[in-house]
């Protein structure tokens, strides 16, 4: 299905051919029954063609008798048939898919740009649409209820993540600021650079982050549960499936009990977006292609110093 839409996306002039041809052949055939004998028999050479004039890379084999409810994905019927001259166009939509090659980008992050994208898409290729990753804007939700209802939304998990970051951030600068105003310099100097050994993956910390994180979890009991609660939540999505689905419950559960306000918070706010992140876990999905696409564009526009103009 991933392979079916992003071929459809990309290779926009053989899918409007696709659908121009389709609406054809639907008008010639809405206008009323006929009697079996009454099409002639060149007419019942070009119903029984038609179907293959339709498909961009292959032939549809089911029987002309047979209604077809879903047209635009093909690749995946039973009757999908193809041949050796469509074997370019399946290479190209096989690269498509194995690199994620972008097919569609706008400048601006708001309703309206999202908004542009569903109506390039149309409706026809929007109801097929299975799953979305997103962030968990509201406002990205509405688009996509309103353009693909059939889809099933997934909270990106590096979103999901970041949110504890920011929590645990909250809890080390109020830690940081109460060992400031209680005449705890040094404490407070120390606090302020333990931020990045908080904040990195256990494997990849130094041995100065690792004697410093140490240093936490036994100066500061709060600030390092904070830490050990950020670290399960990431374990969430290395899980997956249903025993990342188990460890939310749990995470969920802790988070609630630990009174530390910043991931009191932190537990209503997952809970509120619990669906999308159970189909997030579900389908394995996330935004890490884009997110990468995305690091990629602001290094290209960095990269011409002086330039200011987007667009160059």
């Amino acid at each position: 299905m991933t392979m079916t839409m992003v071929y459809a996306i990309a290779d926009r002039t053989v899918a409007d051919e696709y659908f121009a041809v389709s609406e054809k052949v639907e008008a010639l055939y809405d206008r009323g029954s006929l009697p079996a004998d009454a099409e002639g028999t060149q007419m019942l050479k070009l119903r029984r063609e038609m179907h293959s004039r339709m498909l961009g890379n292959g032939h549809c084999a089911r029987p002309v008798e047979m209604d077809c409810h879903f047209e635009t994905i093909c690749e995946s019927c039973i009757f999908f048939v193809t041949t050796i001259e469509f074997r370019p166009t399946l290479q190209r939509q096989r690269d498509d898919a194995a690199t994620g090659r972008l097919v569609w980008a706008a400048p601006g992050r708001d309703r309206k740009t999202l908004a542009g994208f569903f109506t390039v898409l149309g409706e026809t290729r929007c109801a097929v649409v299975t799953h979305v990753s997103a962030d968990a804007a509201q406002w990205i939700a509405d688009e996509v209820a309103a353009h693909c209802p059939n889809a099933v939304r997934c909270a990106d998990p590096f979103h999901i993540v970041a949110w504890a970051g920011d929590a645990l951030d909250v809890v080390r600068r109020d830690t940081w600021n109460a060992a400031r105003k209680g005449g705890m310099s040094v404490h407070a100097r120390d606090l302020k650079g333990a931020r990045y050994a908080l904040w990195k993956a256990p494997e990849n910390l130094t041995g100065r982050q690792q004697a410093k994180l140490a240093w936490v979890a036994k100066v500061n009991h709060q600030l390092y549960r904070a830490y050990l609660i950020k670290e399960q939540l990431l374990q969430v999505f290395a899980l997956k499936g249903e025993e990342g689905r188990v460890l939310l419950e749990r995470w969920l559960g802790w988070a609630r009990r630990c009174r530390i306000p910043a991931f009191v918070e932190l537990a209503r706010r997952i809970a509120k977006h619990r669906e999308a992140i159970d189909a997030t876990l579900e389908h394995r999905l996330s935004n890490g292609l884009v997110e990468s696409t995305n690091t990629k564009i602001r290094l290209l526009t960095r990269m011409p110093s002086g330039s200011k103009a987007r667009t160059r």
